[in-house]
């Protein structure tokens, strides 16, 4: 794993943290070394970090540990090469002032939280800022966001055996934002080989038994 960590990582604390996201899921302490070893040699190879803070996570999935790269790992390699200057999102209540100028130069997003009750989810935006100035975004309303939850292994292994335990019933709003800056991502950004890669895998991880 040292080869595959860049000279900028600092190699200790990032597998010190490694060894932390796995001790501290004890689920993971079931899933086979060797798909435990694969993960965590994923993420080192793709430069992201470990745990509930980091860039990715792993997930026990019958017996197999799984890479899961989160919102801000997206964010980390969509930003890497310099294409992309800027790059974030967030999710959107029904009292929020929001609004999207688009069909236009002059293209832009307003969004500002109510500091009252806010109310119900109505979606989620992701935007980036490419390093020529180019403004580009994706919005998803909440239907779009659940129809995407609905297809999800994790969600609908747990809905099957009736527990609450997927990442989608513990984290709504981060896999929402997950959700839309992939698809952000995949639709309008410069992919790189390696960004490419890496959704092509995320969505694998998370799709693929469900279609056999």
């Amino acid at each position: 794993l040292h080869t595959l960590l860049s000279g900028s990582v600092d190699v200790d604390r990032w597998m010190t943290v490694a060894l932390a996201a796995v001790q501290g899921q004890p689920k993971l302490m079931e899933c086979s070394p060797l798909s435990i070893y694969t993960a965590i040699r994923e993420a080192a190879m793709w430069g992201l970090e470990l745990g509930p803070l980091g860039d990715a996570s792993l997930i026990p999935y019958q017996g197999e540990a799984e890479l899961s790269v989160e919102f801000r790992g997206f964010r980390r390699l969509a930003m890497r090469d310099g294409t992309v200057r800027a790059i974030s999102a967030d999710v959107v209540y029904e009292r929020d002032e929001f609004r999207i100028v688009s069909g236009t130069e002059e293209r832009a997003i307003y969004h500002e939280p109510s500091l009252a009750e806010r109310g119900n989810i109505i979606g989620a935006y992701a935007w980036a800022r490419l390093a020529n100035g180019e403004l580009l975004w994706v919005w998803m309303t909440e239907a779009e966001l659940l129809k995407r939850r609905d297809a999800s292994r994790s969600w609908r292994t747990a809905i099957k055996h009736g527990r609450t335990d997927s990442t989608w019933h513990m984290w709504p709003v981060e896999m929402m934002l997950k959700t839309v800056v992939k698809r952000l991502a995949s639709a309008q950004l410069p992919l790189t080989p390696l960004l490419r890669e890496v959704i092509a895998k995320d969505t694998d991880n998370d799709l693929e038994p469900e279609r056999r």
